[in-house]
């Protein structure tokens, strides 16, 4: 993630969107064998949208989001989308930042 300063003044849809991850929009296999969890920004956008609706609200979403300069994450497969999660954690491990440990009463 980036700095949490570039966060700040962004509309709450902007940062669901750009916080999100979806892969396989185009394979059903993908779409049956996640439950539609490869649709995470539409659900981040819509919770109580029903889950056979996201094939279909996405492509409206990435469109806006390309019209409002909003980056869409969407990687073409699973296994590209593991990659880049595996790779972002070791891209965080190496920050060398001690985790904040939550208060324990």
């Amino acid at each position: 993630m980036s700095d949490p300063k570039s966060t700040q003044g962004k509309e709450w849809a902007a940062l669901q969107v750009e916080g999100s991850v979806d892969y396989g929009h185009n394979s059903m296999l993908h779409i049956l064998a996640s439950g539609t969890l490869n649709y995470q920004t539409v659900h981040h956008l819509f919770p109580s949208i029903a889950p056979q609706h996201y094939p279909a609200l996405a492509p409206l979403i990435m469109d806006s989001c390309k019209k409002f300069g909003v980056g869409y994450n969407c990687h073409s497969n699973y296994f590209v989308a593991a990659y880049h999660h595996v790779a972002e954690l070791y891209r965080m491990g190496q920050r060398g930042e001690a985790a904040p440990l939550p208060h324990m009463d």
